[in-house]
């Protein structure tokens, strides 16, 4: 179950998903609604307004069934409407307080949030434990950073998108890459075929770009004049670019944008951008492989991949278990570079501090795979307290689980034969 109403990432496109139905809290009723009234609304707003007797399944025996395509309704509420038992939080992440029991409503995802909730409560008996400390807000954008790429990731799972992606890839030459690798005895199989996908990614698809070319006159990058930030139009909304550079041409006197695109899709059309658009497009790319693969961010403003192999032989830089039993390995399309966890550090003489990593079904903190020095790492994360970073991460890997196991339950019902483990 998401945390937050599916309006928020499908807007009012209609989406197949669990069906609840939302009815008036007793009291006066709204003059705009009317004292009967029903609206249909995602599992995230019924939890938010956990009330007895306010949201209930439209099946007792519901968890991720029944399941209607519909857009949620309940953003199109006035704040003041008495279907909202908390107004508007619903919109806003988790709420700092514990709801009222769901005891009686027979449903995975409310006894999912229940658990949520406890979890909560426990942090909160754990910070007055410790003299009531206030955490500080750069400890708490930290964590929201993470939870934010921790959410992300999870379009890589979409089936449309990672067909997209699919259809940009020639196997052959990727294999033909992979041979080379082969050949020259650098790794496994799985390990070859990484390779191979990094140098096809980054010699024929992709392209580094801290300046567009001028669209006019095709100017090259060194003739662009950086005029500060533009407001995004609607179409960059629609591709996640919050942020949006201007140029202007010196040859011809162009005024032009380059986008910071953060939608995946876009990406695959754009196939251009700095380490945040590498990561993110080549990320995407894997999963459509079939590769297992997470994002991994840098607080020291740097982004990169991370891929499973299950058949690698030996222990590797990255770490991993047992040797034969499989390892996360360190994949940098930017550099192509395959298990090289030392290159920032050592390389790039960077001062790592905070180093997380996020998959379709797990949030880690990973700086130690990626330091000689640990200790001297440990000494430069002084923006939030390590005991409560460790139970906020916890908390975020505990909901990429239950979101991971819900999308898998909902691929199942959707499709019986076909659902994989995806």
């Amino acid at each position: 179950m998401s945390d937050a109403c599916t309006a928020i990432d499908f807007g009012d496109e209609a989406v197949v998903q669990p069906y609840f139905e939302l009815g008036l809290l007793a009291g006066p009723a709204d003059p705009n609604q009317g004292p009967s009234s029903r609206l249909r609304c995602c599992e995230a707003c019924a939890m938010m307004n956990l009330v007895p007797g306010l949201a209930q399944p439209r099946s007792p025996a519901a968890s991720v069934a029944p399941l209607e395509r519909f857009a949620c309704e309940t953003r199109t509420l006035p704040k003041d409407s008495p279907l909202f038992a908390f107004g508007h939080n619903i919109f806003s992440g988790r709420l700092s307080g514990p709801l009222p029991s769901s005891q009686g409503l027979a449903s995975a995802g409310l006894r999912l949030y229940d658990a949520a909730v406890a979890q909560q409560a426990q942090l909160r008996a754990q910070l007055q434990a410790n003299g009531g400390a206030v955490v500080p807000a750069e400890a708490l954008q930290l964590v929201r950073q993470v939870e934010s790429s921790a959410k992300h990731v999870r379009c890589y799972e979409g089936a449309a998108l990672q067909a997209e992606a699919l259809a940009c890839v020639p196997l052959d030459t990727v294999e033909a890459y992979a041979r080379e690798f082969l050949e020259g005895e650098e790794g496994c199989g799985g390990a070859a075929f990484v390779k191979g996908l990094m140098k096809w990614f980054k010699k024929d698809f992709f392209r580094w770009c801290d300046k567009p070319s001028c669209p006019s006159c095709e100017g090259g990058a060194s003739r662009q004049e950086h005029t500060g930030m533009v407001a995004p139009s609607q179409d960059d909304r629609n591709g996640g670019a919050s942020r949006v550079e201007g140029y202007r041409c010196r040859e011809c006197g162009t005024a032009h944008n380059f986008p910071r695109y953060n939608n995946p899709s876009y990406l695959l059309a754009s196939r251009k951008g700095r380490c945040g658009e590498w990561a993110n497009c080549f990320t995407l790319v894997c999963r459509c492989m079939g590769l297992e693969a997470r994002h991994v961010w840098d607080k020291t403003d740097h982004v990169w991949t991370e891929v499973w192999l299950p058949d690698h032989p030996a222990p590797c830089l990255s770490g991993g278990g047992p040797p034969g039993l499989g390892a996360w390995l360190h994949a940098d399309p930017c550099e192509a570079r395959l298990d090289r966890p030392l290159v920032y550090e050592v390389g790039w003489t960077k001062k790592l501090s905070y180093l997380f990593a996020c998959g379709r079904d797990h949030v880690v903190d990973v700086a130690p795979r990626y330091t000689q020095r640990f200790g001297d790492l440990l000494g430069r994360r002084g923006e939030a307290p390590e005991g409560w970073l460790a139970s906020e991460v916890g908390r975020l890997d505990s909901a990429q689980r239950t979101w991971h196991a819900t999308h898998q339950a909902l691929a199942r019902a959707l499709n019986p034969r076909g659902a994989g483990g995806g």
